[in-house]
């Protein structure tokens, strides 16, 4: 490999690298990858160093003191090869980098290699002088602690620019309550690090007279630099045989303690590529778990087999016999002329299986009013089922006594040889009613409650989607909708999915008899994102409806003037009509502020509002919005440009809508890659909220099509947000107070939601958006700092309402880009 200069384009080999050396992982996927291949690599690994993963488990911890994998772990002979070969270091740097004990020793001579810092720039994270000395200052103590066993807590810890032994202090609750030397030997450490054995510790615990169970740190005395924390359990009992069965009953404890506390970041290395699906289902999903227990519940299964052929039947009659739930009846709906075939397989299931079985035709559909049983499963005959899809489906129902129904998730059988493997996951949301009405995704198979089955029924086109139909009544009934993300359904690998256009004939009936204005359309996607797997529902607008833009800025002409051009180049494109407000904030510049004159004397709807005082983003649109008589109001960023002929009349309709709060805009790079597909939610505070698909290319649908579908997420940006004004007064507008920056725009979308609002994402109103893909780096660690205290500010707030993401499938790894890596099923 050549030596790389500033410009140099990344190869296959640079991006697999770059992530190995520096987030020390693989990348997502090869999409990932290729993704990447031809991009200046100087430019990637600015992104790299700057990205939310990079400061979460390397930049953060040094900054505060903590320990780190990074500070234990030596860098992987692959990983420091490539750094050596391609990055611009002086030859004193690349020896350090091949030698280096541990990653930060290896980031450490990077960082102080003036040609590094030539290649990457100044403003990356270890940039400073500041951070620099951070990570000098970590880089030379290594260590971790062990547990303990209630009397000593142990593990290791020595100095790497020094001979002498590192000493330590034992801290609970703000005080020094235990000192010790790192000065024991220690088999284990020697033989991991040799000659280095004699550097373990035991700091003795003082006595209690009563028992206490608190969590310590372990700190070096001189710098007070985190080696680890500990949890301790002192008992006051401590005699004979019975002291010594509690100390080890103890350090077993303690032992299944730091397995629990290693096992996210082990589970996080275990996560694997969506695209191996095949080979993680063998890994982990073929071993079922216990099955669920019986309940007593019967359940009529109702398979419709009129678009199968008779082995697709078959195949599906097998799956059903073989359930582990004891109590069922099987409903066969097929074509007339094959009547006579299925109705001697019922007698032959009955009289083999035991299971009762009952054929039906168009003629006697209406039988299936007067079935008998606690739960109906409707299933597509052109799937299978898993043996424990009924049991899983009673337990649901039996425990959630609020939900009418549940779905499961379900992949692809691929036939391979003589067996098939399992492809082409469907992980899908929980209940979506605006995804339902594009696509019907809730798949093969719903079970319902018996009660709710006869309206359901009679609204039922059997051959046509029907677990999807009978969701969709459902839910005009305001009945709720389950799901759990267990793959229990399988689709048969020559299934062709039934045409979009036979679900709109399902969908228009249902907004038709639903009173509701609007009908399912074919359009393709602006951005060409592949399409045909949906409809797009066009909500009527009712003429008359005003829109308020509001759009802040100050100065900086050259993106504003693009920005107000691409909104009054579609005015014509809406039935919407527009009011523009421009919210000037110390606007200095000249051409500007003749822009402004320009733009109020020849458009009678716009208006120019002027705000003085510091930046304060929510107050400024709360001003504007209390200005605003539309009907509708649109915050939008004066770096964006509208790339929807209907943009406007979109975001208004969908708005408009009595469950609507919010809806966001898809936005894209100048490059015409996403750049925020809505927010994704995750249970951890470091990652509660992450922008969807950023990165991916436009034309790219992402994960089941979810870039170029109208669906529901947790929230928002407010570079482009639109709400009823009537709701936005609702909620009392932004909190400019908490959150006068950052945050504001999720905080809005969370408020919304607990009123019962939806929040909306709709491709339909695409819009680039001109923020750097490197945005951030010319932040001040002051801005910075701000940013991160308003998302911790957000998850004190909404962390434990919002932090389960019900339209992010749990089979998903929370720690990579979401929707694209697979976690184990383990519980921890």
């Amino acid at each position: 490999m050549v030596q790389a200069e500033k410009g140099s384009l990344a190869t296959v080999e640079d991006v697999v690298g770059m992530y190995q050396f520096f987030l020390r992982r693989a990348p997502e996927s090869e999409h990932t990858v290729q993704a990447n291949v031809g991009r200046p690599l100087d430019d990637l690994i600015r992104i790299c160093l700057n990205s939310e993963e990079f400061e979460h488990q390397t930049l953060r911890p040094i900054l505060a003191g903590a320990s780190t994998s990074a500070g234990i772990k030596r860098p992987t002979a692959a990983a420091a090869e490539w750094a050596n070969a391609r990055l611009p270091l002086d030859e004193m740097t690349r020896g350090h980098v091949l030698e280096a004990v541990n990653w930060l020793r290896a980031y450490k001579a990077l960082f102080d290699d003036q040609v590094f810092l030539n290649f990457v720039g100044q403003e990356v994270a270890f940039g400073s002088e500041n951070q620099r000395q951070a990570l000098d200052d970590a880089s030379k103590l290594q260590g971790e602690v062990y547990g303990s066993d209630g009397r000593v807590v142990s593990g290791w810890a020595r100095w790497l620019d020094r001979e002498e032994p590192v000493s330590l202090e034992l801290w609970r609750a703000g005080a020094v309550i235990g000192r010790g030397l790192a000065t024991v030997f220690d088999r284990g450490i020697e033989q991991r690090f040799p000659g280095a054995g004699g550097c373990a510790f035991r700091i003795t615990l003082p006595t209690t007279p009563v028992e206490l169970t608190f969590k310590g740190e372990v700190r070096e005395v001189s710098t007070g630099r985190l080696i680890g924390d500990v949890d301790v359990r002192q008992s006051v009992l401590d005699q004979g045989e019975f002291g010594d069965f509690d100390r080890r009953l103890k350090h077993l404890a303690n032992e299944i303690t730091a397995l629990r506390q290693a096992l996210p970041n082990t589970l996080k290395h275990a996560a694997t590529p969506l695209e191996e699906y095949s080979a993680h289902h063998q890994l982990w999903l073929v071993q079922a778990p216990e099955p669920p227990p019986y309940s007593g519940q019967s359940i009529a299964v109702v398979i419709d087999g009129l678009r199968a052929s008779a082995l697709q039947v078959a195949a599906a009659v097998r799956s059903i016999v073989s359930q582990n739930h004891p109590r069922f009846s099987l409903h066969l709906v097929v074509p007339d002329e094959d009547r006579m075939v299925w109705d001697d397989a019922a007698r032959r299931i009955a009289l083999v299986e035991g299971v009762p079985a009952v054929v039906h035709t168009s003629a006697t559909l209406h039988h299936l009013l007067e079935l008998e049983a606690d739960y109906v499963h409707l299933m597509d005959g052109r799937s299978v089922a898993d043996n424990d899809l009924l049991s899983a489906a009673a337990e649901f129902l039996d425990e959630q006594l609020g939900f009418s129904a549940v779905y499961f998730d379900e992949d692809v059988l691929e036939a391979e040889g003589s067996s098939s493997r399992r492809v082409s996951p469907q992980f899908k949301s929980d209940f979506d009613a605006d995804l339902l009405l594009q696509e019907p995704y809730v798949g093969s198979s719903l079970t319902l409650r018996r009660s709710a089955w006869p309206t359901v029924m009679t609204s039922l086109d059997f051959g046509v989607s029907v677990p999807s139909a009978a969701a969709l009544s459902l839910d005009a009934q305001g009945h709720l909708i389950g799901h759990k993300a267990l793959v229990l359904q399988s689709r048969q690998a020559e299934v062709a999915v039934s045409p979009v256009q036979d679900w709109a004939g399902v969908v228009s009936r249902y907004l038709k008899e639903s009173g509701l204005d609007a009908c399912p359309i074919m359009e393709p996607d602006i951005l060409a994102a592949p399409s045909s797997h949906r409809n797009r529902i066009r909500w009527a607008l009712t003429s008359g409806v005003r829109v308020s833009v509001i759009v802040p800025t100050r100065d900086r002409l050259d993106l504003l003037r693009p920005c107000v051009d691409s909104l009054f180049r579609f005015e014509q494109d809406n039935k919407a009509r527009m009011e523009l407000i421009i919210v000037d904030h110390e606007s200095t510049d000249p051409e500007t502020k003749a822009y402004f004159v320009d733009l109020a004397a020849n458009h009678r709807d716009v208006r120019i509002l002027p705000f003085e005082g510091a930046f304060n983003w929510a107050l400024m649109n709360n001003l504007a919005a209390a200005e605003a008589v539309g009907d509708v109001l649109v915050f939008l960023n004066n770096d964006t440009i509208a790339v929807s002929p209907g943009w406007m009349d979109e975001l208004a309709s969908q708005a408009l809508r009595p469950q609507v709060g919010l809806v966001g805009a898809r936005l894209i790079y100048p490059d015409g890659t996403l750049q925020h597909g809505g927010f994704v939610a995750a249970d951890k505070q470091d990652l509660f909220l992450r922008h969807e698909g950023v990165g991916v290319p436009g034309c790219d649908g992402g994960y089941l099509g979810r870039h170029a579908v109208v669906r529901q997420a947790m929230a928002v940006t407010g570079a482009c947000m639109a709400i009823a004004a009537s709701k936005f007064a609702h909620l009392g507008g932004f909190e400019s107070a908490a959150f006068p920056v950052d945050g504001n725009d999720v905080d809005l979308c969370f408020r919304a939601r607990t009123e019962g609002w939806r929040v909306l994402y709709s491709p339909f109103a695409t819009f680039y958006h001109l923020e750097s893909k490197t945005r951030g780096y010319g932040l001040t660690e002051e801005q910075r700092q701000a940013a991160r205290a308003a998302v911790d500010r957000l998850w004190m707030r909404w962390g434990g309402q919002f932090g389960q993401d019900p339209f992010y499938n749990s089979n998903f790894d929370r720690l990579a880009e979401p929707f694209t890596r697979l976690s184990p099923p383990v519980s921890c």
